[in-house]
């Protein structure tokens, strides 16, 4: 078990490995000698960790959201692999929290028929793999 070092700033123009934004209890930390503490202990509170390079490593830098009950939108990852910046990604996970974003996503799921494709896929690959002939009025497939 490694543990990930924890970065204590990011610039807005630094390229970032991933943003990831999760539901936690509040916790305590220590930056720059001082010891940070939430406001309040209970509930659970949504944060954003960004993945940062910190000396050749995978950095988290841990940015509270506030209280989890605020957010509508469930957790999420974007990936970038060093291909965006950090204000990139904060502006795309701004547009994934939006609630616009997530009606037209939700249509566009509603309207996929990717699910039915592969079932379909997969229920011919096993009947082939098992011989299974099929026989109707419209359809005569021996195999």
């Amino acid at each position: 078990m490694s543990l990930t070092p924890i970065a204590t700033t990011v610039s807005p123009d630094e390229l970032a490995y991933a943003l990831v934004e999760v539901v936690l209890t509040p916790y305590s930390f220590t930056k720059g000698g001082r010891k940070f503490r939430p406001k309040s202990w209970s509930g659970k509170h949504r944060y954003q960790v960004i993945l940062v390079n910190r000396g050749d490593r995978l950095a988290e830098y841990h940015r509270d959201l506030g209280d989890a009950a605020l957010f509508e939108s469930g957790a999420f990852r974007i990936p970038s692999l060093w291909e965006h910046t950090v204000g990139e990604l904060q502006e795309i996970a701004d547009h994934v929290r939006s609630r616009e974003d997530r009606s037209v996503m939700a249509e566009l799921q509603q309207r996929s028929t990717l699910a039915r494709d592969a079932a379909a896929f997969f229920e011919e690959v096993y009947k082939r793999r098992r011989g299974q002939s099929v026989f109707g009025s419209a359809i005569n497939v021996q195999r």
